[in-house]
């Protein structure tokens, strides 16, 4: 068997029913002919690279199938004669295939695609909402509220007592300073004058007299 690859546009005005229609109208034409369809692949509408019959968009469908010579040739036949195909392009992708191998493949690569859009399984999710939500080991918050409420250490505590006295002590020796009487040495120099003036005084006192 040879191996194909098809690619037609679909009118893009039709009904749901009418493209599914179309799409099992061409795979039945190539099973009838003992053909074997590898995949089909819906590419929904996209823009034109031109106008075709007035349309401006179109619905690609893909198909990858296997068979005899001439049963391209059949398929081509049918879609030019379809007034709701837009267009279409065949290319023969080998001249032998083997078919078994290239259907095992594609349900490989349709298996892996399931596999990835999946979502995780239920005891996966589970589990991993619980480690999210689980609370912290007893030990651990224990630890945490310790450390939280244990009084700062004593020699700590005692450095800030004294910062916080020792303005208050210096305010204290301030005042002691302003307090307290002057040296018996500046007493004696500001009572020296007096003594003077005493003097002074006398020997006027006893001029007069004379």
């Amino acid at each position: 068997m040879r191996h194909y690859e098809t690619i037609y546009i679909v009118n893009p005005e039709l009904s749901d029913d009418d493209y599914s229609k179309e799409i099992e109208k061409f795979s039945s034409l190539i099973k009838n002919q003992k053909g074997v369809i590898i995949k089909t692949q819906e590419w929904g509408k996209q823009k034109l690279a031109y106008l075709i019959n007035k349309f401006d968009r179109g619905t690609y469908v893909l198909v990858e199938y296997c068979a005899d010579a001439g049963v391209s040739a059949e398929l081509e036949k049918g879609l030019k004669l379809d007034d709701k195909i837009l267009k279409y392009q065949t290319v023969k992708l080998a001249d032998k295939a083997d078919v078994e191998e290239l259907v095992a493949k594609e349900k490989e690569k349709e298996a892996a695609m399931k596999a990835e859009k999946a979502p995780a399984p239920a005891e996966e999710t589970a589990a991993a909402t619980k480690a999210e939500e689980a609370p912290a080991p007893a030990e651990e918050t224990a630890a945490a509220m310790k450390a939280e409420k244990a009084p700062a250490p004593a020699e700590e505590t005692a450095a800030a007592t004294k910062a916080e006295e020792a303005p208050a002590e210096e305010k204290e020796a301030a005042m002691k300073a302003e307090e307290a009487p002057a040296p018996a040495e500046e007493t004696e120099k500001n009572e020296e004058p007096q003594d003077e003036n005493v003097e002074a005084k006398s020997e006027v006192n006893d001029g007069v007299s004379e």
